[in-house]
């Protein structure tokens, strides 16, 4: 809570170690310059940000948000079950008005998923947690790096996360709607990390109807098609995802 203005915000804290991977600390700077250019109703705001230090304590360096009640997406599907169609479509609908206004800055998130994704009571969607944000024109990943969360990653994105495009995204907002829908994740988890991006490469997209055969053929192949294995065959921006949601 700001002692003056009695306003409660998120602090995001990050500690200051001399051995420090410098790596940590730059990613941790991109996203507060990420999130201070970036003013959406579907991004968490930035509000402040600084280093604090003293004698007897270690040196922080903090990033200071807007507060959003709620729950994360992960926490609501797995609180409440599978999400209509309509509710579903909605959420990622606000989502990816979000990475439209990302992408308008030449920016890719590369770790879209449901706990990146803040639910308000009001059930309004803010996205979050852009420390893996990359700009279009600055790469600080290392050739062949792999960068996100493996259960929402797109295929590209596991042989090299520096050169990944919004498509990326897209394949992540795909994944997530599917965990709307089913209240699960799009694959089945393999036994070691190598199987897992091995298998991520060749796995096509899974189908909704597979869980729920209610779930109508369009938002199932709206679901396939964000979530194709090549990324020329999906949705090729955010505002193409939007449209087809309506």
């Amino acid at each position: 809570e700001h002692v003056d203005m009695r306003r409660l915000v998120a602090i995001k804290v990050l500690s200051m170690f001399g051995d420090q991977d410098s790596r940590m600390q730059q990613r941790f700077l991109t996203e507060i310059r990420v999130v201070a250019q970036l003013q959406h109703p579907n991004i968490v705001a930035a509000m402040d940000s600084g280093t604090t230090s003293g004698p007897d304590a270690p040196t922080l360096r903090y990033f200071v948000m807007e507060f959003v009640p709620g729950q994360d997406l992960e926490e609501y599907v797995e609180s409440n079950g599978p999400l209509s169609p309509s509710k579903s479509s909605d959420i990622i609908h606000q989502v990816a008005a979000a990475l439209a206004e990302a992408h308008k800055h030449n920016l890719v998130h590369r770790d879209i998923k449901p706990a990146n994704i803040r639910l308000t009571p009001d059930g309004q969607a803010k996205l979050l947690d852009f420390g893996l944000a990359r700009h279009f024109t600055n790469r600080i990943t290392e050739p062949g790096t792999v960068l996100g969360t493996l259960d929402f990653m797109a295929p590209e994105q596991t042989c090299d996360a520096g050169s990944v495009d919004i498509r990326a995204d897209i394949y992540g907002l795909g994944g997530t709607l599917f965990w709307c829908l089913t209240g699960r994740t799009p694959f089945v988890a393999k036994e070691t990390i190598v199987q897992e991006i091995v298998s991520r490469q060749t796995q096509q997209p899974p189908s909704v109807r597979t869980w729920r055969p209610e779930i109508s053929a369009d938002l199932d192949a709206l679901v396939t098609r964000m979530m194709a294995l090549r990324p020329e065959d999906r949705y090729g921006t955010p505002q193409m995802v939007m449209q087809a949601l309506l």
